[in-house]
């Protein structure tokens, strides 16, 4: 995207100028909303303006893009999307600040450049992910009195008068402002005005494109929360961090084993192949040869069970943000993941847990339980002479049905218990046959159903991939959605995208915060094509589309 310098102050005439003096109440109330966003937008350029003027240009090579030497990388990228972000608003600016001697041509324009606008909002979607990151890494060089970057903050804020921490926050906050504006200017556009549907549309386009952007930064915390707690589970058969499995509940569930028996003994006594046995081995084959298939293919492709993931706001995931806390009220009281940042995945503690992989033959069996949108994890706590080498809990999965798919969950009235098909998933490319389960669920109000609930979304991926005539081939090829997505970035002259943890350092600084642009760009497209099609739609115009 272009950046430059535009001080230019484009003139309005006010709501009071004699131009307005022949319309009509209704229509002024209208021109009076546009008015106030094209005062706010001048300031809020303005003031971007000074940021990048203090804290960006002198950090660069006179006259070019590039970045003096000594400016951590993290940061660079920052500015680089800031100053987009400006460049977009600056655009929208001017194109409200256009006004025609002809009232009706002024009209229709305002509305196009307001959903032009919105169209143009995911530049907001690379700035939002990596902002917190970036403001630690300001806060320790502001604290270290031997940073040469801290040194030039400290300076250009005193000049300017300016605190950079601030001013970074402005872009976020900013993003809540049009939802409110454009609701206020539908309430005011009657069901008869040539705009009222064009109105309704800005609406809806500007709920639709905030919530994915809150959105991709939830499924990208959740992402990096699975990948923590994926460090500290032993002998998992494939990666469970791929940002097309959503996690939809965690908690502590009760193996309930007849005292005669063992998961051992009763997997000898199934050995006699079944029918579906067949089905088993094809979808643990799928499983692993997607897990295989690379972290490039698993964020730019959509494989057979991302369709049916569930978004963090409609998953009972306890991660706390302004999203998840509009949309979704429910609570489940023995699920765990809840994190303002990142912290320590829970386990289970020693004392509650057999210090063998293998499970006991009592009646009962704590284990820690995450189900995903696509499979289950069953851990318990490893002994305390196999801790890590820096100390910290770790857990390994349970043998037999460690990590499976769910084919089925059945909930038998009168008991506060699960009964689970599972078809586990292994390593080893053996044959596998269904295990069925029985868990026991707190004794919590509502508990039972919850857990049911995120058991059966996770059976739909199973049942879909199951279904699948050419099972297996999704994991390799990208569903046309996601090539026309990839595509349309590299049409825009952004290089392929790459995720941060897949670029190569000795790239230029410049082609890196392309590959990253282009990144985040292709996480919104998609995110936003999910929720389209999952999101309630509600007539209701005065709430929002996440609130019906």
């Amino acid at each position: 995207m272009a950046r430059g310098h535009d001080n230019t102050q484009i003139q309005t005439p006010t709501p009071t100028s004699s131009v307005y003096t022949e319309i009509d109440e209704q229509e002024l109330a209208r021109l009076k909303i546009i008015h106030s966003l094209y005062t706010s937008e001048v300031e809020y350029t303005a003031l971007l303006c000074r940021v990048v003027q203090l804290f960006i240009l002198p950090l660069r090579v006179q006259g070019t893009k590039t970045w003096i030497s000594g400016v951590p990388p993290e940061i660079c990228r920052l500015f680089d999307w800031l100053e987009d972000i400006w460049a977009v608003h600056v655009q929208l600016r001017d194109g409200l600040g256009v006004f025609d001697s002809s009232m009706q041509k002024e009209k229709k324009a305002s509305v196009n450049v307001l959903k032009s606008f919105v169209a143009k909002m995911e530049v907001y979607q690379p700035y939002l992910i990596k902002l917190e990151g970036v403001k630690e890494m300001l806060e320790s060089d502001g604290e270290e009195s031997h940073s040469d970057f801290g040194e030039f903050v400290r300076m250009q804020e005193n000049e300017g008068r300016l605190s950079l921490m601030r001013q970074l926050e402005e872009p976020i906050k900013r993003i809540g402002v049009y939802t409110e504006v454009f609701r206020t200017l539908l309430n005011v556009t009657p069901k008869t005005h040539e705009d009222y549907l064009p109105t309704i549309v800005l609406v809806r386009c500007t709920d639709l494109v905030v919530e994915t952007l809150h959105e991709v930064k939830a499924r990208e915390r959740e992402y990096e929360y699975i990948k923590d707690l994926a460090k500290r589970i032993d002998g998992l058969p494939l990666p469970i961090h791929v940002r097309e499995r959503r996690l939809l509940c965690q908690g502590r569930l009760d193996l309930v084993v007849n005292a005669s028996s063992s998961p051992s003994s009763s997997s000898e006594s199934n050995s006699t192949p079944t029918r579906t046995s067949r089905l088993a081995n094809a979808i643990q084959e799928w499983s692993i040869n997607r897990a295989r298939s690379g972290s490039i293919a698993s964020s730019s492709t959509c494989a057979s069970s991302s369709s049916s993931s569930s978004r963090s706001t409609t998953a009972d995931i306890l991660i706390k943000s302004p999203l998840t806390e509009r949309y979704n009220s429910r609570n489940i009281s023995c699920l765990t993941l809840n994190f303002p940042g990142r912290t320590e995945p829970r386990l289970p503690s020693n004392s509650t847990r057999s210090q063998s992989h293998v499970i006991s033959t009592t009646s009962a069996h704590p284990l820690e339980v995450f189900v995903f949108s696509d499979l289950v994890v069953f851990t318990q706590t490893t002994p305390p002479d196999r801790l890590s080498r820096k100390g910290t809990r770790t857990a390994a999965i349970v043998d037999e049905f460690g990590v499976a798919r769910v084919l089925d969950v059945v909930a038998p009235e009168g008991a506060e218990t699960l009964e689970l098909d599972l078809i586990p998933i292994r390593a080893e490319r053996e044959q596998v046959l269904v295990k069925t389960l029985s868990l026991s669920v707190p004794q919590t109000e509502g508990s039972k159903k919850k857990w049911l609930e995120c058991f059966r979304k996770s059976t739909q991926s199973t049942l879909r991939a199951l279904s699948d005539p050419v099972l297996g081939a999704s994991y390799v090829n990208p569903d046309m959605e996601n090539m026309d997505i990839l595509e349309g970035i590299i049409k825009s002259g952004l290089p392929f995208p790459k995720s941060p943890s897949m670029q190569t350092p000795d790239d230029s600084s410049v082609q890196l915060e392309r590959e990253e642009r282009g990144w985040w760009s292709m996480r919104f497209q998609q995110v936003l094509r999910e929720m389209r099609e999952e999101i309630p739609m509600n007539l209701d115009l005065n709430v929002t589309m996440l609130d019906s």
